[in-house]
């Protein structure tokens, strides 16, 4: 360590966004050139001490600013992704082969459709390698597709009612989330908006291109799923032994319009954080080019929740088995049938 970088700061100084953007600006560079921003699936060589003391400053740098100014360490984090190497996140993440989306360090992909998946606030998320979109022309598209799996139960009848014995198995959510490209704009163009394109990211970009990319910033919207899921508390199912069969057929119909609700909640979460942001925002874009705006709502795919109808069972005898796991059918919605989360146009700036 003692001919390598020592991350130093002078003595008293101010701590505020600017000069905190300088050491994050300087340690960057510094860091880009040890090896320190690896392609995505390569490995990082750097040793565990220099990654250490990086990682120990920066967190300082920002705790102090945030002490002082009233952000939150979080914010200047998420704010600064791009002159951070995601190894020094609070969460260490990696950026993996083939999938825009930076994830969690020491997951690996699956070696056969390499995929990434993970648990997250209880909802089974799936992160499935980009691919190509030759129907779409100068935008980018990150989708997501949300399955609501419905719940079985077993009931009895007691004086002419049935009443629910047993949930089996639980509801349950599970989500994929894919980036799509298309031929005339790829995953290294620069964005034109929004994250990738402000102060923090273009500066970041200076000293390594990814934080100026259609990648880096559909990356973020991929991330605005987790952090969503772990800061806004999912909804829960109602349904529990005890209840009457129209109580808890009540209770599966509230389920769903609550995921409905909760996803849209957060798509527009991400396209205030990742689109309407930056030198250029989303609205201002698409105000003077109304023609790149996408005709696209997002939308969600559920499951049905109601099991299959059965006759009156005998009294305390179970009657209706689980529906089988499998996704409803639904209309298109681009050319795979994947929904859209976060439609992001992009255009190369000039």
């Amino acid at each position: 360590m003692s001919s390598g970088p020592s991350f130093a700061v002078d003595a008293g100084y101010p701590a505020d966004r600017v000069r905190m953007g300088a050491y994050l600006d300087a340690w960057y560079r510094e860091i880009a050139g040890l090896g320190g921003i690896p392609a995505p699936g390569a490995p990082l060589a750097l040793s565990a001490e220099l990654r250490t003391a990086y990682a120990t400053r920066v967190a300082a740098v920002i705790a102090k600013v945030a002490a002082l100014s009233g952000a939150s360490e979080f914010e200047l984090y998420w704010a600064n992704r791009g002159r951070i190497p995601p190894w020094a996140w609070p969460e260490p993440h990696q950026r993996v082969r083939g999938i825009a989306t930076p994830v969690p360090a020491g997951l690996r992909q699956d070696p056969a459709t390499g995929a990434v998946s993970m648990l997250v606030s209880g909802v089974s998320v799936t992160y499935l390698p980009d691919e190509l979109d030759d129907t779409m022309s100068g935008r980018a598209e990150t989708r997501s597709l949300w399955q609501l799996v419905p719940c079985g139960y077993r009931y009895t009848v007691e004086d002419g009612t049935e009443v629910v014995i047993e949930i089996t198995p639980p509801p349950s959510v599970e989500v994929t989330i894919q980036t799509f490209f298309c031929r005339d704009l790829g995953p290294g163009d620069p964005v034109a908006y929004g994250r990738g394109y402000t102060p923090e990211d273009v500066a970041g970009a200076k000293v390594h291109p990814w934080s100026g990319t259609v990648a880096f910033h559909e990356g973020l919207h991929g991330m605005d799923h987790i952090d969503y899921l772990r800061t806004r508390t999912p909804p829960a199912f109602g349904g529990r032994a005890g209840m009457t069969v129209p109580q808890v057929e009540a209770a599966g119909q509230r389920w769903v319009e609550e995921w409905e609700a909760y996803q849209k909640r957060l798509s527009a979460a991400s396209h205030a954080r990742t689109d309407d942001v930056g030198l250029t925002t989303y609205s201002q874009y698409h105000s003077v080019n109304p023609a790149a705006r996408p005709d696209v709502r997002p939308v969600i795919y559920v499951t049905p929740h109601r099991p299959p109808a059965q006759g009156t069972p005998p009294a305390r005898q179970p009657a209706v088995s689980p529906p089988a796991r499998q996704p409803a059918a639904a209309p298109a919605a681009g050319r795979d049938a994947r929904p859209v989360i976060s439609v992001t146009p992009h255009r190369p700036r000039a």
